[in-house]
Formats: C-alpha cells, structure tokens, sequence
C-alpha cells in the first residue's frame, strides 16, 4: 500500500471496520486503524518477548479460582514465584471521586483501631460433629463481613469517646498516637468510579456486572459501620467511548450459582440500631482487664475439638443461678437471612474470677453488668492484650 514506512516481517495491530469472526480483510477501507504491535516490531513472538511473570492469566485460568484470575496475583516472597507465578488483573479500578463534598466535611476523633487478633478458632471455625463417638471437626464459619450503624449521633461506636484508650482505670485525652482525626463524608454524598476490564468471558463480565448492584464499603473505619455506597451503573462503554448497552444479555442467569450469599451479604450490610462487638472487662489478680479480646478469650475459645466452657466456682452466686458447675461456651452466631437470629449485641460484663492452687483451674465467682463508676478503680490498667496468639504477633513484629 501507500504507507512506505511499513516493511514485510514487521509486526502490526489491524482493527477491522467491521466485527465478527469471519471479518475478511482485503482493502484498506476495511481497516480503522492501524499502528505497530507493542512488542518488537520486527515480528518477534510475544512469548519471547514478555517475561512470565506477566503473563496474561488466560494461562492460567484453570489453576487459580475465578476472583484471583480477575484480579491477577503477585507471591509474598519471590521464592514463590514458581509454585505462585505473578501475572497481571484485568479488572482495575479507578479511584472514587465525591464532587462538592469539601464544605460539608466533618471532623471526627476515631475509636482506636486494632488488627483482628480474636485469638480463638470460634470467630472463624465452626464444630461440625456427626455423633457423640465422632471425631471433631472444625470447617470455616463464613467470610468476612462488616456490619454497618444506623448511629450518628454521639453514641455512634466511631466516637473515641465510646471506644477510649485506658490507663489507670481512666480514658485518656483523645489525641493519642494510636488513634487518629479524620475527615468523615455526609450521608448522601455522590461520587463516581470508573472500572476498567479487558479480556472478560461471559461469566466474569458478569461477576463484575454483579458487583456493580451490590452495596459497597469504600475508605476506612469499616468496623465502625462507616463507608457504606449503594452503587448506580451509569453506563459501559468500549475503550473507544462508544456505548455498549447490554454486553451480557441475561447476565443474572450466568451468577445464578451465588444468588444465596448475594442474598447473605446484602443482609449483613443492612444498618443496625446498636453496633457494638461483643466485649467483656475481667476481674483478676486485683486488676480489671479490658484489653485484648477478653470476651473471645472467655467464652469461645476453643479446646480438644470444642468449645471450651466456663469453670463456675461452688457454691457462688453464679452457680445458683445456672444450676451447674460450668458456663457453656457461646460462639458467635452464623449470620443467616433471619434478622433476629443475625443480631449480635455486645454488652460489656464483668467477669469476677477466681484462681484455685490446687488445680491451677481459674473459675468465675460472679457476672455481673460492668459499670466503670462502680468498677474502676484508679489502679485498674486496661492490661496487655491477652488473645492467645500474642506471642506469635511478638514474633512477626520482630520479623518486620
């Protein structure tokens, strides 16, 4: 042709006026553009070219679950790379952008917050058990979700003074190193995100499509209930801007297999009246411990393949209320569509407990509601964190 530039062996990107499979090419009015492949123009073959570590997935589609083959990989460590190949996503998003929200900023002093350290199976194990002679079994409870708050007043549980750093019995001052001021957005803020994907079978278009219908959480402060946004697909375009109207047809049918934990997570992003985690204060060795995840600790911890129940002191107040000698442990609650058996309200209590010296066997003595006017005394400290997987967490921090 007319372009003297272009030589036999070099290596070109046709894109054809027309689409289809048979498309043939045999003038060049059938050709919209033209431009020089992005790999060596001299024909050298891509796979010579492009170091594996960037391969496209569709290599590896079959080995990776669907989400991870969306989103692409990269190893912790590169001594992985060869059982864990890096290779690129194609689904990035852009960042969200809110418009005129600057003026309507509130500023807001946040509850500390702590990585999920619930040091015991219960939060993230169920006990599966086929009769009493039967092993034990522990299998996953579920995923990971954050509940949201209908609170936006002062009890809301994002407020440091809900949630405050103690020291001697007492909150200290809000402006601490392990808490943070931030700027919070109103409710009915508006923004917008652009998703770009490349190379998308009919399945994953429409696990993306999928995503674009359920409520999501953006920024931080998600254990506190912030940063729910129901999303609006506005429109889908190609990467010439051209408007695609429907690129799945009947795309719904092609998620149908996850239509229940759809249903499961929209229930769990439903605003509550009282957001609270469940917490307890224990009264040991002429201290009150409240940090750490002393509920967890005491109530579901697990032990021999089950949950581990409470020692109840002889003849104390507790044992007559219960009428036996041990407190069953309580794991929490697999979320479920029933919304009264979904609830989880954590009221603070106050664990009196006992040491024995001839067994070594810790046992409660009393329950009762913790109220830090009656409770706290000035030489009360809030204590370490008592999960049991301190000592590992001491470990990786020397590591780091």
């Amino acid at each position: 042709g007319p372009h003297s530039e272009l030589r036999i062996d070099q290596l070109i990107w046709l894109e054809p006026q027309l689409e289809g499979d048979d498309i043939q090419i045999t003038d060049a009015g059938d050709i919209e553009s033209l431009q020089y492949a992005r790999w060596g123009k001299e024909g050298d073959r891509m796979s010579t070219m492009v170091p594996f570590h960037v391969y496209p997935d569709y290599r590896l589609g079959k080995t990776v679950d669907e989400v991870t083959n969306l989103f692409g990989q990269v190893p912790a460590n590169k001594t992985y790379a060869d059982s864990a190949p890096s290779f690129a996503g194609r689904i990035r998003p852009d960042n969200v952008v809110f418009k005129n929200a600057v003026s309507e900023l509130k500023t807001v002093t946040l509850a500390p917050l702590q990585p999920p350290h619930p040091g015991c199976k219960a939060f993230y194990r169920t006990l599966e058990e086929d009769d009493e002679n039967a092993s034990s079994e522990l299998e996953l409870r579920g995923y990971k979700v954050y509940r949201t708050t209908n609170e936006t007043d002062d009890t809301a549980p994002m407020n440091y003074s809900q949630q405050p750093v103690m020291q001697d019995g007492l909150p200290k001052d809000k402006y601490q190193n392990v808490n943070k001021t931030v700027e919070i957005l109103p409710e009915g803020s508006i923004g917008t995100l652009s998703i770009s994907f490349r190379a998308l079978t009919t399945r994953e278009y429409s696990l993306l499509r999928m995503v674009t219908e359920m409520p999501l959480r953006f920024g931080g402060g998600k254990p506190f209930g912030l940063g729910l946004c129901d999303l609006e697909l506005v429109l889908v375009t190609d990467e010439l801007g051209r408007v695609i109207p429907s690129p799945v047809q009947d795309w719904k049918a092609h998620v149908s297999d996850l239509t229940e934990r759809i249903l499961l997570y929209r229930k769990s992003q439903e605003p509550v009246d009282h957001l609270r985690y469940p917490s307890c204060a224990e009264e040991n060795k002429n201290t009150i411990v409240r940090a750490g995840h002393v509920w967890f600790n005491r109530f579901a911890s697990y032990a021999n393949g089950r949950v581990k129940p409470i020692n109840v002191e002889q003849g104390s107040s507790i044992e007559t209320i219960l009428e036996a000698n041990k407190l069953e442990g309580q794991p929490l609650p697999v979320l479920n569509l029933d919304s009264e058996e979904a609830m989880l309200y954590g009221y603070d209590v106050l664990l009196k407990m006992v040491l024995h010296d001839g067994d070594n066997t810790r046992y409660v003595r009393e329950i009762v509601p913790f109220d830090p006017a009656k409770h706290v005394k000035g030489n009360h400290s809030s204590g370490p964190n008592t999960s049991m997987n301190a000592e590992k967490r001491r470990i990786n921090r020397e590591n780091r």
